[in-house]
């Protein structure tokens, strides 16, 4: 996890550094001539997740290898992208597809179908876990009944960093039935550390058959219990056979006969010129639209409505002023200057950041999104603030409306310079623990990244008595929400609360002293659990 703020050095913003493990034979040009390497990598951000926008954390890049196995760039880093992308954009026979798991997250299924010149096609399925949680434990392909099927092969990933001590790397099971190939592990009842597709996992499955390809769906199941248990994505599968195509349902965007995702005269050209076709039971007619397996009339009329449609996906899209607006394509919203939410997921699931005020200098405050604040160098005051409510004096956090934005973990604090603020408290919430005269006070302003039960310590973490008082609200209209004067356990009289909070929310933490002579420096704790 890389949480926000960055910690930096004295030289700069402190280096991101990982390592990938690779077999050196896998990357030497004599062994595999022609190869094209891609590099992935994925940045998991607890705050970025919990607004939505954890799906745009992938990156990639292309490299090539030398003969000592040495890697060097050749393309620009591709930002916002997973590489299996990279797998369509370089080979236009892959058909790449996404689904949202409800809820969840987000699943692709790459497939391609090659023509081995001797009558077998290669099938090929990459299924690759974006952010689902749920993950992956079954795939199947269908086919026609009485189609051989031959050669069913499987690739998976080889744990490390502990994981091969913890996850079980028994290979997928695999078996032909009579209008499926299936390939799976075991439930999450059977083995709760099953070899399923984790996140930022990508597994592959090849098959042979007998039959050009045709799209259809394959269904994959989903391993940690939830609802629904199935997804379906369309993909490359094989037609003919003893079955018949046409008892296939079509698929998804049926229309987009030229599969550019776009509706127009380009897919009207190719229904005409397949206008009379009629399936034999061998095959499906390509303008085949409405699924009665012949291209005619009412394949014509349904195209020509959908004209000027697209098959883009859709998805939440989180304007500047942090409202959300649902089922816009990426350019729509970019037009609208918003922030595509990437996931075809619905207003429901994001919290779009909300602008609030941001203090450029000791005279200038202007309301930004924090994203925008932070790279113009300024101080965020939290979603929702107001100009009007905040004193740009930055890193000084002695008033309620001079909050210091903390975030989870340990984050310093010092009251030896703070003066008493004048605003209310009481120990109603906190009765018995001596909540104190809040002396010298500071303030800190915390959005909570999800829902759960939220600490709140100075215990043992302090070298006063402290006090502790949470609330919610402005700084003109605030509302005490929880208290503590001493932590049970904590020694010195420092102190220690848990309270429920929402994702979202914003939360004052006011830290002081039990009395006049009360006051020093140490860490603020901030823990969230589920």
């Amino acid at each position: 996890e890389y949480p926000w703020p960055f910690e930096s050095s004295p030289s700069g913003p402190s280096t991101i550094r990982g390592m990938l493990v690779v077999d050196a034979e896998d990357v030497d040009p004599s062994i595999n001539p022609g190869a094209r390497y891609f590099v992935e990598g994925m940045y998991v951000s607890q705050d970025d997740m919990s607004a939505g926008n954890g799906a745009n954390n992938y990156s990639w890049k292309e490299l090539e290898f030398s003969s000592n196995g040495n890697p060097s760039q050749l393309s620009n880093t591709n930002v916002g992208d997973p590489a299996i992308a990279a797998w369509a954009a370089i080979d236009s026979d892959v058909l790449l597809r996404q689904r949202s798991v409800p809820g969840d997250g987000i699943v692709y299924v790459g497939s391609k179908a090659k023509d081995l010149g001797n009558g077998s096609w290669q099938y090929q399925y990459v299924v690759f876990n974006l952010t689902s949680y749920r993950s992956v434990r079954r795939i199947a392909v269908p086919k026609a009944v009485g189609l051989p099927i031959s050669e069913l092969g499987f690739n998976d990933v080889d744990h490390n960093s502990g994981l091969e001590n913890i996850i079980d790397s028994t290979d997928w099971s695999s078996v032909v039935g009579s209008e499926s190939v299936v390939w799976e592990t075991q439930t999450f009842n059977e083995n709760e550390d099953a070899n399923a597709i984790y996140f930022g996992q990508a597994y592959t499955f090849t098959m042979l058959a007998p039959a050009p390809p045709e799209q259809g769906q394959v269904e994959l199941s989903l391993f940690r219990p939830g609802t629904p248990e199935a997804i379906s994505l369309a993909a490359w599968v094989p037609s003919g056979g003893a079955g018949d195509p046409c008892d296939y349902p079509v698929g998804d965007c049926a229309v987009d006969l030229t599969g550019d995702d776009l509706i127009n005269t380009l897919d009207l050209l190719a229904l005409i010129g397949d206008f009379g076709s009629v399936g034999d039971g061998t095959f499906r007619p390509i303008g085949d639209v409405s699924g009665d397996c012949a291209t005619n009339t009412i394949d014509i009329l349904a195209l020509i409505s959908a004209i000027g449609s697209d098959c883009l996906p859709r998805s939440a899209c989180c304007l500047p002023n942090g409202d959300c607006v649902e089922g816009l394509t990426e350019a729509h919203c970019v037009d609208e200057g918003g922030e595509w939410v990437f996931g075809e997921v619905s207003c429901s699931d994001v919290s779009c950041p909300s602008p609030g005020a941001c203090c450029l200098t000791v005279d200038l405050c202007e309301t930004f999104l924090q994203e925008d604040c932070d790279v113009a160098g300024g101080i965020f005051f939290g979603d929702g603030s107001s100009c009007n409510d905040v004193v740009c004096e930055t890193g000084f956090n002695d008033e309620c409306s001079q909050a210091n934005v903390i975030a989870l973990g340990e984050n310093p604090i010092d009251t030896t310079e703070a003066t008493n603020s004048d605003d209310q408290y009481n120990e109603d919430q906190c009765g018995g623990t001596y909540l104190g005269e809040m002396n010298q006070d500071i303030w800190c302003l915390f959005t909570s990244p999800g829902p759960g039960e939220l600490t709140v310590s100075t215990c043992n973490s302090v070298n006063f008595d402290s006090d502790l008082v949470v609330y919610t609200g402005g700084c003109g209209d605030l509302n005490q929400v929880s208290c503590n004067g001493d932590g049970s356990g904590c020694e010195g009289y420092s102190s220690f609360l848990t309270l429920d909070v929402q994702q979202g929310e914003t939360y004052r933490i006011r830290v002081g002293g039990w009395s006049g002579s009360d006051a020093g420096t140490g860490t603020l704790l901030l823990e969230l659990n589920d």
